[in-house]
């Protein structure tokens, strides 16, 4: 990759601003210069990297930690518009076509069939730009329209905040040193509540699920079921969220003391795990409480909703059978006894 980056800056003057893309900017930009030294002389050239910036294109940032996505984004970088960087990975989509051919290939016949296959994909890309970049011209016409519209009316709402926020970016643009505008203010524990909510409901429906379990036992198929392995897993599950309790909501504790209720006697799938919902109003009006349940809230309202989804996703294959058997899978059943004898 350093020999192929050298030997096209050769023909690019050093003293022009550039922007490189890579799926692994972040890790390939720390030692470049160094190893840009290590080159033959033919190709090794001293690059000014304070004349370079380094970005991820924008598909594959989504897959980086969070630092890289402040520290590499081609949406930060002034004049990007809305470039992806990814017009390379484009080609992927469509050399599919020759992977049936090429993989029975030799190495000679598979190389000259790729390169055709480029070449004449550059060549139709080249001969078509014409009619794209009208295309997209005419389309940014009508969004800037758009944007702009609610932008100005983003603006006249936020009067009082604006020359800040038009500074900060100002100054961030002129020196990346500056705090970054567009790094997220969110701490860490909001994360983690919401991970504890989320990890409190799905308790509460391995509670659900082994009531389900625990009446199917009773009907003739109970040899197919198994509560032990439920019950470990349920119990490991609900001693660690006692755990996170007591960090999160340590008022729950001493209702838990209140109940009176014994491990012991009580089993894992009846404990109740007193979310948020389930304590006293006077508790739920105190923090960090009040947060948790409008977070939990939230939560249930989601689960509500892809619940729905699955049951009409049910529904939709049962009506289906239905109409098959109707119109396609009536009156077969002597034929089929039939057919058996």
């Amino acid at each position: 990759m350093d020999y192929v980056l050298e030997s096209l800056l050769r023909h690019i003057h050093k003293q022009l601003r550039k922007v490189f893309l890579y799926d692994i900017a972040c890790q390939w930009g720390v030692l470049l210069k160094e190893r840009l030294l290590e080159l033959p002389p033919l190709v090794r050239l001293k690059l000014v990297l304070n004349l370079c910036r380094f970005v991820v294109p924008k598909l594959h940032i989504k897959g980086h930690v969070y630092l890289c996505q402040l520290l590499f984004s081609l949406g930060l970088v002034p004049g990007s518009g809305n470039t992806d960087g990814e017009g390379i990975e484009r080609l992927w989509a469509s050399i599919a076509g020759l992977a049936a051919s090429t993989k029975l290939s030799g190495h000679g016949a598979r190389a000259d069939a790729l390169d055709a296959f480029w070449s004449f994909w550059n060549w139709v890309k080249l001969v078509g730009l014409p009619v794209l970049l009208r295309r997209r011209i005419d389309h940014t016409r009508i969004e800037a329209e758009t944007q702009h519209d609610a932008f100005e009316a983003f603006s006249a709402g936020q009067a009082e905040h604006v020359p800040v926020w038009l500074k900060m970016v100002s100054d961030f643009e002129a020196d990346g040193s500056k705090p970054n505008p567009y790094q997220s203010k969110t701490k860490d524990l909001q994360w983690k509540q919401n991970e504890f909510l989320a990890f409190s409901l799905e308790i509460e429906q391995q509670q659900q699920r082994f009531h389900v379990q625990k009446q199917l036992k009773k009907s003739a198929n109970a040899g197919t079921i198994h509560l032990k392995p439920l019950r470990r897993k349920l119990n490991k599950d609900i001693r660690h969220l006692r755990t996170l309790q007591a960090t999160y909501t340590p008022l729950v504790l001493l209702q838990l003391q209140e109940l009176g209720i014994s491990p012991a006697k009580t089993p894992m799938e009846d404990v109740p795990l007193l979310l948020p919902s389930s304590l006293p109003p006077s508790v739920q009006k105190s923090e960090p409480c009040a947060n948790l349940l409008r977070l939990e809230l939230r939560l249930r309202h989601t689960q509500c909703r892809d619940a729905l989804a699955h049951l009409r996703n049910r529904l939709q294959i049962r009506t289906r059978l239905l109409l098959y058997k109707k119109n396609n899978a009536r009156h077969q059943g002597a034929k089929h006894l039939r057919m058996r004898a």
